[in-house]
C-alpha cells in the first residue's frame, strides 16, 4: 500500500468563490538564519501584525517548498517559525494530506498536529481522530479515533481506538482497539498491526477460528514474509481442542512457498504436519506445484505433486471441499520439447487409488520418455509419416508393498495417403504397425498351480507383441447450399450434408491375455469394423462484416452406426425371454448381430457462451432405447451461467431404467455483482438419491465480504460427509474469521 496520506474530506473554499481581482497574491521572503527561500500564498486579505508576524484570511493557501497549507485563516510566525491555521484546514506535503478544523505545524521540525482530523492511507485505510499528530518525516499518531476501509459516514466495520501510530510504507499499530460492526461493539484487542503500505509486508495476519466433530474447536496464527518481490512464505499454527476420535489438544504446523523468480518460471509449496495423539503419529501433506518454461533447448518443466500420510487426513483437516472428498491422487512431473515437427516428453508421475477398508493401490511410471514425430510428408510423394515411441519403467504398490517391478517399450509407425482432394470428396489411407516389449508378464491361464498354492499374478517371463492395423476414411461426396437473409445477429447460413464411411482393420494377438494392463498401449482387440454415418451442418457468418468472429457451426444432427465383419465379434448381444424373469439367462433364446446400435448426436451452439448435445443410442437388435443423455450450458455476462446434465441407461430387453442422474450448477450475480450464488447438485433418480450437493453465497461490499459455503456429499463406502464454512474478510485486512465445521454420520443431515 502507498504510504500517501490524502485528504478524506475537501472542502469549498472561500478561496474560490471571491472575483479575481479581490485575490491578494503576496510572497515573504525568508531569511539564510530561518531556512531561506520564499513564502507565497493568496489569500482575500492579508495583515502584517508585526515584521515578522503575518495573518492572512479569506481562503487562503499558503505554500513554501513541498509544504502547503489552505484554510480559512493562516497566522505566520517568522520567529518562532510556527504556522497555526482555523477553518477547513489541509495540510499538504507532497502526496500526503490531513484535514481537520485547526492546524499547529512547526516550520523547522516540520511536525504539527491537525485537530478534528481525517486522513487516508492509500489505498484503502481510512482514520478519523481528535487529533493526527505528524510526529517526523514519515510518522503520524492518531489519538482517540477510528480506522476503517469503508468510505462511509457510518462504515461497515471500523476500530476504535486510544491510539494508532502509523509509519508510512510500515505499520499501523494500534492500541487498546474496540472493533464495531456499525455501531455495535463486536471485538476487543488489546494491540493489533495493519499494514500501511502498498508493498507486501511481513507481519502477523489475523487468526481464524473453526469446529468439526472430528476435531473439536480449531484456532489458527499465520505470520507472513516477504523475500524480495518474487518470494514469500507463511508459516502458520493451529491448535485443535480435541473431538470425537481425539480426545487430547494437539497442534500442528504448516508453510506455504509462493515464487516468481521470472516472468517463465513460478510455483507454490505447501506442507503441513500435524501431532494427532489419536492414532498416536504423525500426520502430514505436502503439494507442490512448479513451471518453467523456455528451459535451454526451448524446453518446458511442469510439476505437480502432492502427497498424504493417510487417506482420512483429507476427512480430517482439508481446508478445501474438494479435497474432502478425494479418492484418487494423482501426481506428475514432465519435462517436453519441441523441435519442427519432432517432440520428446520425458514423465514421472504417480497414480493412487484409496479403495474400501483402508486399502490402497498405486502404480508409478519413473520415468515414461517418449518421442513423437507428427505428420510429415515424405520427401514429395503424396505420404506422410507419423511416429509415437516410449519407454516405460512401472512400480505398481498394494497398501504400500510393492506387487512388481516391470519395463515396457513400444513402437508405433503410421503411414497416411491421401488418396483424393477434391473439396467434396475426402479419401485417405492409414495403416500402421505396433510393436511392444515387456520385462513380465502374466501367467497362461492353463498354467494351474500345485495343489494348496495360489496362482501367481505375474510369471516372471518376458513378452513380446507385434500386429497390424490399417484404415480407409471416405468423407464425401459433400452437398452444400447457402441460405442469403439474416436472422438474428447472423446474415448468411450454409447447410452441408456430409456422408462418411470409415474401415478399421486390426491384427490378433493370441496372448493378450497375459499383458499387464497400465494404459492404453497395453490395450489390443482384433478387429474389422466398417462404421458409416450421416452428418448434417449448418454453418452461421455474422452479418457484421467487421465482427472478429468468421463463420460458425451453429447446429449439427449425426446418425451413425458400425458393423463388424468379424463373425466371432457380434456388436450387439441379447436373448428372447423365454423364462420371463426380465433377464437373459442360459435358459433363454440368445441373439446376436453383427450390427451395432444406432448413435444419434445433436449439437446446438445458438451463441458463443451458449450450447446444447443430445445423445442417444438404439439397440436394433432388441428394438429399445440403450441410453440418452443430455447436456447444456449458458453464459449471460461474466458471472451469471446455468449448466445442466442427465444420463439415463435401459435395460434394452425390457426398456426398464437401469441408471437415471441429473446433475445442475449454476451461478448468478445480484445488486452489481455484490451478492454471488452459486450451487450444484447430483441426483440419482433410480436410487432416490441426492448424491451431492452444495451451496456457496458470498456477498462482497466496498470494504468487506462474506462467504458461506455448504455441502453434504453421501456414497456407499463413507456414508454421508458435511460442511460448512463461513468465511469473514475485511478489506485490506484479509481474512478476520474463518469457521468450517465438518460431520459425518449414516443418513440425512441438515440439508
Amino acid at each position: 500500500m502507498s504510504g500517501t496520506v490524502a485528504v478524506l474530506v475537501w472542502s469549498t473554499f472561500q478561496i474560490a468563490q471571491l472575483p479575481q481581482f479581490e485575490r491578494i497574491h503576496f510572497n515573504v521572503p525568508i531569511s539564510a538564519e530561518q531556512g531561506g527561500g520564499t513564502a507565497t500564498g493568496a489569500a482575500g486579505k492579508v495583515e502584517f501584525v508585526r515584521q515578522d508576524y503575518v495573518v492572512a484570511s479569506g481562503g487562503v493557501s499558503l505554500r513554501y517548498r513541498n509544504l502547503e497549507v489552505l484554510a480559512r485563516r493562516v497566522d505566520v510566525d517568522l520567529k518562532t517559525r510556527m504556522v497555526h491555521a482555523e477553518g477547513d484546514v489541509v495540510l499538504d506535503e507532497g502526496p500526503r494530506r490531513v484535514s481537520g478544523d485547526r492546524l499547529e505545524y512547526d516550520l523547522d521540525e516540520r511536525t504539527g498536529t491537525v485537530y478534528n482530523a481525517s486522513a487516508y492511507v492509500a489505498p484503502d485505510l481510512y482514520f478519523y481522530g481528535d487529533e493526527v499528530r505528524k510526529t517526523g518525516e514519515d510518522t503520524y499518531e492518531l489519538i482517540d479515533g477510528v480506522v476503517t476501509s469503508c468510505d462511509e459516514e457510518v462504515p461497515d466495520w471500523s476500530f476504535r481506538v486510544s491510539k494508532a501510530k502509523v509509519r508510512v510504507e510500515g505499520f499501523a499499530r494500534v492500541y487498546n482497539t474496540r472493533m464495531r460492526v456499525k455501531k455495535l461493539p463486536f471485538l476487543y484487542l488489546p494491540f493489533m498491526a495493519v499494514p500501511a503500505k502498498s508493498e507486501r509486508t511481513a507481519g502477523f495476519l489475523f487468526p481464524n477460528f473453526g469446529y468439526s466433530d472430528r476435531q473439536g474447536s480449531q484456532a489458527g496464527l499465520a505470520y507472513f514474509q516477504p523475500f524480495g518481490k518474487s518470494w514469500d512464505t507463511t508459516i502458520y499454527a493451529d491448535w485443535y481442542e480435541g473431538g470425537e476420535f481425539s480426545f487430547d489438544p494437539f497442534w500442528a504446523i504448516g508453510n506455504e512457498i509462493r515464487y516468481t523468480p521470472s516472468e517463465v518460471t513460478r510455483g507454490r509449496f505447501e506442507g503441513y504436519l500435524v501431532d494427532d495423539p489419536a492414532g498416536e503419529t504423525t500426520r502430514w501433506k505436502v503439494n507442490w506445484q512448479h513451471e518453467s518454461s523456455e528451459l535451454p533447448l526451448g524446453m518446458r518443466l511442469v510439476v505437480n505433486h502432492s502427497d498424504f500420510s493417510d487417506f482420512d487426513f483429507f476427512q480430517d483437516f482439508a481446508r478445501s471441499f474438494n479435497e474432502i472428498t478425494l479418492r484418487q491422487l494423482q501426481s506428475s512431473a514432465f519435462l517436453t520439447g519441441n523441435w519442427g515437427n519432432s517432440l520428446v516428453n520425458v514423465v514421472v508421475d504417480r497414480r493412487e487409488a484409496f479403495l474400501s477398508q483402508g486399502m490402497t493401490q498405486e502404480a508409478r511410471q519413473v520415468p515414461e520418455v517418449q518421442y513423437r514425430l507428427n505428420q510429415t510428408q515424405l520427401g514429395r510423394l503424396p505420404i506422410y509419416l507419423s511416429l509415437l515411441s516410449s519407454a516405460n519403467s512401472f512400480e505398481v504398490f498394494s497398501n504400500g508393498e510393492e506387487v512388481i517391478t516391470y519395463q515396457r517399450a513400444d513402437l508405433l509407425p503410421q503411414l497416411t495417403i491421401p488418396l483424393s482432394r477434391w473439396p467434396w470428396l475426402n479419401l485417405s489411407l492409414t495403416a500402421a504397425g505396433r510393436a511392444t516389449y515387456w520385462t513380465d508378464s502374466r501367467p497362461e491361464q492353463e498354467e494351474v498351480p500345485p495343489e494348496g498354492e495360489e496362482a501367481p499374478d505375474f510369471s516372471g517371463e518376458e513378452l513380446e507383441r507385434t500386429f497390424g492395423s490399417a484404415a480407409l476414411e471416405v468423407v464425401g461426396p459433400s452437398f452444400s447450399k447457402v441460405f442469403h437473409g439474416g436472422v438474428g445477429s447472423f446474415g448468411k447460413f450454409k447447410h452441408i450434408v456430409e456422408p462418411r464411411l470409415t474401415y478399421n482393420f486390426t491384427s490378433e494377438f493370441e496372448d493378450q491375455e497375459r499383458v499387464i494392463q497400465f494404459d492404453e498401449v497395453d490395450l489390443s482387440t482384433p478387429r474389422e469394423l466398417a462404421t458409416y454415418s450421416l452428418v448434417n451442418r449448418l454453418l452461421a457468418k455474422p452479418a457484421d462484416e467487421d465482427s472478429l468472429y468468421g463463420a460458425r457451426e451453429i447446429l449439427s444432427f449425426e446418425l451413425s452406426q458400425a458393423y463388424s465383419l468379424l463373425e466371432e465379434q457380434p456388436l450387439q448381444r441379447g436373448c428372447v425371454d423365454d423364462d420371463g424373469d426380465e433377464r437373459c439367462t442360459q435358459a433363454d433364446t440368445p441373439l446376436e448381430s453383427q450390427e451395432g446400435p444406432i448413435l444419434a448426436r445433436f449439437r446446438f451452439n445458438p451463441s458463443l457462451y451458449s450450447s446444447l448435445d443430445v445423445n442417444a443410442s438404439y439397440n436394433t437388435l432388441l428394438s429399445n432405447l440403450s441410453s440418452v443423455s443430455l447436456s447444456g450450458k449458458t453464459r449471460i455476462g461474466e458471472n451469471t451461467s446455468f449448466g445442466v446434465s442427465w444420463f439415463s441407461a435401459f435395460n434394452a430387453l425390457t426398456g426398464d431404467t437401469t441408471s437415471n442422474q441429473i446433475r445442475f450448477s449454476s451461478l448468478f450475480s445480484l445488486l452489481d455483482d455484490k451478492v454471488l450464488f452459486a450451487a450444484s447438485a447430483s441426483y440419482d433418480v433410480e436410487l432416490d438419491l441426492l448424491q451431492q450437493h452444495s451451496y456457496v453465497l458470498q456477498y462482497t461490499s466496498q470494504c468487506w465480504a462474506l462467504r458461506l459455503e455448504a455441502r453434504r456429499y453421501e456414497s456407499l463406502q463413507r456414508g454421508v460427509d458435511q460442511d460448512v464454512r463461513l468465511a469473514l474478510s475485511l478489506n485490506h485486512i484479509g481474512t478476520f474469521l474463518d469457521l468450517n465445521s465438518s460431520t459425518r454420520e449414516e443418513g440425512s443431515g441438515f440439508f
